[in-house]
């Protein structure tokens, strides 16, 4: 049985290398297109008799919409330089990405709260006012998932473990 020690350890190639897996740079930037798009999607739907329906998302009146669309194209651009100039600190964007995700979702936390308060301040003064979260909340955690998914698996590349008939 052979067993890996530290010093079996290989270094991640450049994104010349046809070996180097894109696969977290480019799942990151989708999250980030997800949660940019997420910002403007309805986070709040009402609807009530004789005023028709309304709809609120995370832009409006500079809420905190434009903060998470500010991170969403941070982390887009950033993911995607990665993706096609292969940064060799791959591990330490992968953990900023882990944290961005996480943050996002923390915020989709706080929001999904905030909404559900504002639910149940407008159903309860009238039964005629129907009202719901938006699919902008839910897409800030899928998200927020899909960039600390994309975030892990860039941290995950760095140092592997070899066996050593493969040095």
């Amino acid at each position: 049985m052979t067993t890996l020690t530290d010093s079996a350890r290989v270094e991640v190639p450049h994104a010349e290398d046809p070996q180097v897996n894109k696969a977290g740079y480019l799942l990151a930037a989708g999250g980030a297109a997800l949660l940019a798009l997420a910002c403007f999607l309805p986070w709040i739907t009402a609807t009530a008799p004789f005023i028709g329906t309304i709809s609120r998302n995370g832009m409006d009146n500079g809420g905190d919409g434009v903060w998470l669309l500010v991170g969403a194209v941070a982390v887009f651009a950033i993911a995607m330089w990665g993706a096609f100039t292969g940064r060799e600190n791959a591990a330490s964007l992968g953990w900023i990405y882990m944290l961005a995700g996480v943050v996002a979702i923390g915020v989709g936390v706080l929001e999904k709260n905030e909404v559900a308060d504002r639910i149940t301040t407008a159903t309860s003064s009238s039964s005629l006012i129907v009202a719901s979260t938006g699919t902008g909340i839910w897409l800030i955690f899928v998200a927020g998932a899909l960039v600390a998914v994309g975030g892990f698996l860039l941290a995950r590349k760095t140092n592997l473990p070899v066996r050593p008939d493969q040095r």
